[in-house]
């Protein structure tokens, strides 16, 4: 059996949307220093689970453990007191602000508050996201000045990585990372995962890419329905494993994942 420590538990986790069950019970594991691949077919429920982790949905039923306390996660904001950082698929960039700006929105230094007018401290925002990039191997932005919108799919995902990772992240969720992006910016994407990997901040990846999924993760959890199929240590699996358990064949695969 398992010695690491869980750092993230669901448990019986339900969510309705009208007449759509989304979730039907899920309980899930998150171990420390680990990463976990979650997949599925589309519609399966892996946003949606990701969502009642990250506090953007609230659960019709079932809780949520951190380190082995049960957690209050009812707004994005009470996710980040516990310490997770969720990158979506649209990063949550504003395209017309720059780079500094963007690392530091809702969470802006304050050099001098006259009560209406707050001055920010823009010189230690620039220092430090400076510092957030090159922590995590980015260093192909020309200025912190430049505007967003104006960057690549690569270098806004990496911005958005820099920013989950530099206010004290426990735990780190990604949804598909490399989704939109050519050959060459997936690779610089999946190694800055790899880099976080070995900072030993555990994950949660949701990706379609079986290659990337076999690159970064431990295991392997796969939905379908709303339910978890099954599961599979990482090193142990195949393709037709993954697939078969998506679509409903096989039972049986990944028990072992639990020993």
């Amino acid at each position: 059996m398992r010695e690491e420590k869980t750092v993230l538990e669901v448990r019986n986790i339900k969510k309705h949307f009208g007449g759509v069950q989304a979730l039907r019970g899920v309980d899930f594991k998150l171990f420390e220093k680990e990463t976990v691949a979650l997949m599925g077919d589309n519609g399966a429920g892996k946003s949606t689970l990701i969502k009642c982790i990250s506090g953007v949905y609230l659960p019709d039923e079932g809780d949520i453990f951190i380190h082995g306390e049960k957690a209050s996660i009812k707004t994005p904001s009470d996710a980040r007191k516990e310490g997770i950082e969720t990158v979506y698929q649209d990063l949550s960039l504003a395209g017309q602000m720059d780079l500094i700006s963007n690392m530091f929105l809702g969470r802006e230094l304050i050099k001098l508050n006259l009560g209406i007018m707050k001055i920010l401290d823009r010189k230690a925002m620039e220092a430090r996201t400076r510092k957030a990039l090159e922590s995590i191997g980015v260093s192909t932005v020309q200025t912190l000045k430049t505007e967003t919108r104006n960057l690549s799919g690569g270098q806004r995902q990496a911005l958005a990585l820099s920013r989950a990772v530099s206010f004290g992240v426990k735990i780190l969720i990604l949804d598909e990372p490399t989704a939109a992006m050519g050959i060459k910016e997936s690779r610089k994407i999946i190694d800055l995962i790899l880099r976080l990997k070995e900072q030993e901040i555990p994950m949660i990846l949701i990706s379609h890419s079986v290659p990337i999924v076999f690159e970064v993760s431990d295991r392997i959890v796969i939905m379908r329905q709303g339910q978890i199929a099954g599961e599979l240590r990482t090193a142990h699996a195949k393709h037709e494993d993954i697939v078969s358990l998506m679509v409903g064949v096989g039972e049986g695969f990944g028990k072992e994942a639990e020993k």
